[in-house]
């Protein structure tokens, strides 16, 4: 889906290059050598410790 607003349509960026879709999340995976679901368990991770205050880990 675009990722960030939950439409379901896996690469629709609804004419908008800020919103985050499936390809980006691809591309994160590949250059990161690993898989789309860890990017987005990743990105999870970041958003709940960045808003406790708390660090993300190191690449």
């Amino acid at each position: 889906m675009c990722t960030s607003c939950g439409c379901g349509e896996a690469n629709a960026d609804h004419g908008n290059k800020d919103h985050i879709t499936m390809d980006d999340i691809e591309r994160a995976a590949k250059a990161a050598e690993i898989t789309p679901e860890q990017v987005a368990k990743n990105i999870q991770k970041t958003v709940e410790q960045t808003e406790t205050g708390g660090k993300a880990g190191k690449c």
